[in-house]
C-alpha cells in the first residue's frame, strides 16, 4: 500500500513538472499596426517608450497567462546602462472569458543570477484587461499601466504582469516559430509559484525563444561627454590628438537604435574648430596644422525607439611650443644679471619665472641679479611657464673675484710696495 503511494506521489511530480513547463498558445491573428517605423518621433528627451522588444518582432503570435492551465505571471527584463526613471509600460492584451479582468503590473529590479524578479516591489497598479479583440489589431489591445509615483532605477529592471486567477487572459508576444527572441531569453514566467527563464518553458515542444510586448515609459538624462581628453590639454602641432567617447545608452540596442542596427558610430560627430571636415565615430583622431587655441564641438545624437535626444560639449585644446633659455652677465665682484630669453607660442606669453641659482637661493623675478657669497661653479636652472605647460634649461655659470694680498717693506728714504696675486 505504501509503495503504490509513493509510486503515485512521483507519478504526480513528473506529470506536474511536465505539465509545468508548458504554455498555451491562442490561436488568433495579430495585426501590427504599430511598427516602430511608422511612430511619430520627437526631437526632444520626454517620455521615450522603449521599444526594443517590438522593433525585433518579425511575427505576433499569443499566449495564454492564468494560474489554471499555464504561467500565472510573467516579466520582461530590461538593462539600465545609467539611471533611468520608469514611470509605466504598454502591454497588449485582451480577456477571453469575461468582459474585464483585472491584472497587475509591477516593477522589480532583475536578479542578476537570472534576470527574474528580486527584492521587494519598486511600484505596482492594476490594469484592467477588457475582451475588446478588435481583429487582433495592436492599437486596439494596448493597455496601459501607469505607476502612481515613477521610480529611478541604478541597475537592470524587469516589469511583470500577473493573473493570479483562473480567468483566460491572452498577452500578445513576438512569435515564438521564428525565435523572435534571438536568442536573448529576455523573458521568464511564473509556473505554480516557481520563476523560470523561458529556455526552460515551450510551447508545443518549442522553447520559447521570444518576448512578452512591454514597452517601458522611461526618462532619463541624456549628456554628451568625452573620454578622451581626459583633461583639458595642451599639444604640440605634430601632435595626433586622439578624441573618444561611448556613451551607456547609445551603446546600448535597448535604447539606441544605432546599436540595435550595429551602427553606433552614427551617434558620435567632432567638429574639430579648425574648418576641417566633421567626422562622425566614437573615436577619431585629428592633427592640427598651425599653432593656436581651438574648440571643438563634440554632438552625441541617441536615436531612440520614440524620441530622438541630441546633446553636444565643447573641448579646448592648445597647440602651443615653449623653450626655457637665458643669459647671464657678471657685473662686478660675485653679482651677476641673469636676462630671460625664453620663447612661446602662446598668446599669453611666458607668464611665471622659477630660477634655482645653484646655491640654495631662488627667485621669481623674470630678470633677476643675484650675488654669490664665495668664487665657484655654480649650474643656475631656469623654469619658464605658460598657461598651457613648463619647460626647463640649466648653465653652468662660473663667478670669481680677485683678491690682491699687499706687502709692505720701509727702508730710510723709500716706500717700497709689492703686490702678490693670491687670487683662486
Amino acid at each position: 500500500m505504501k509503495m503504490r503511494s509513493l509510486l503515485f506521489f512521483l507519478a504526480m511530480i513528473v506529470s506536474v513538472g511536465v505539465f509545468s513547463q508548458q504554455l498555451i498558445p491562442i490561436n488568433a491573428v495579430i495585426n501590427n499596426d504599430l511598427n516602430n517605423s511608422t511612430k511619430n518621433k520627437t526631437m526632444t528627451c520626454g517620455i521615450d517608450t522603449n521599444g526594443y522588444l517590438m522593433s525585433k518582432v518579425t511575427g505576433l503570435s499569443a499566449l495564454s497567462i492564468n494560474n489554471a492551465t499555464s504561467a500565472q505571471a510573467f516579466c520582461q527584463y530590461f538593462d539600465a546602462p545609467q539611471n533611468l526613471t520608469v514611470s509605466g509600460a504598454d502591454f497588449y492584451a485582451w480577456s477571453s472569458s469575461l468582459p474585464t479582468v483585472p491584472v497587475t503590473v509591477n516593477l522589480y529590479y532583475a536578479n542578476p543570477l537570472d534576470s527574474t524578479p528580486t527584492g521587494s516591489v519598486l511600484a505596482t497598479v492594476v490594469v484592467n484587461v477588457d475582451s475588446t479583440f478588435g481583429a487582433g489589431t495592436l492599437s486596439v489591445l494596448k493597455k496601459s499601466a501607469v505607476f502612481p509615483t515613477p521610480v529611478t532605477v541604478n541597475a537592470p529592471y524587469v516589469i511583470e504582469i500577473t493573473n493570479y486567477s483562473a480567468n483566460a487572459l491572452s498577452f500578445v508576444g513576438s512569435s515564438y516559430a521564428a525565435a523572435d527572441g534571438q536568442g536573448e531569453w529576455l523573458c521568464s514566467l511564473d509556473l505554480f509559484g516557481t520563476w523560470l527563464r523561458s529556455y526552460n518553458v515551450n510551447v508545443g515542444g518549442t522553447p520559447y525563444n521570444a518576448d512578452f510586448i512591454v514597452e517601458p515609459y522611461i526618462t532619463y538624462d541624456f549628456t554628451a561627454g568625452y573620454d578622451e581628453p581626459t583633461v583639458f590639454s595642451c599639444y604640440d602641432n605634430t601632435d595626433n590628438i586622439q578624441f573618444s567617447e561611448k556613451h551607456p545608452l547609445i551603446e546600448n540596442r535597448m535604447y539606441s537604435v544605432a546599436a540595435f542596427i550595429g551602427s553606433p558610430d552614427l551617434s558620435y560627430t567632432w567638429d574639430f574648430g579648425d574648418g576641417s571636415l566633421t567626422e562622425t565615430s566614437d573615436t577619431v583622431q585629428h592633427t592640427y596644422s598651425s599653432f593656436g587655441t581651438y574648440t571643438v564641438i563634440h554632438t552625441d545624437t541617441l536615436f531612440g525607439f520614440t524620441s530622438t535626444c541630441v546633446d553636444t560639449t565643447s573641448i579646448i585644446i592648445t597647440l602651443d611650443t615653449l623653450m626655457a633659455d637665458f643669459s647671464y652677465m657678471a657685473i662686478g665682484g660675485l653679482s651677476v644679471n641673469f636676462t630671460d630669453l625664453s620663447v612661446t607660442n602662446s598668446t599669453t606669453g611666458v607668464i611665471s619665472w622659477f630660477w634655482d641659482f645653484g646655491d640654495g637661493n631662488t627667485s621669481a623675478q623674470q630678470n633677476p641679479t643675484h650675488n654669490y657669497a664665495v668664487n665657484g661653479t655654480y649650474t643656475v636652472c631656469l623654469i619658464a611657464s605658460n598657461t598651457c605647460e613648463a619647460d626647463t634649461t640649466c648653465s653652468s655659470v662660473t663667478v670669481s673675484c680677485l683678491a690682491p694680498n699687499a706687502a709692505f717693506s720701509d727702508s730710510t728714504n723709500n716706500l717700497t710696495v709689492s703686490f702678490t696675486d693670491l687670487s683662486t
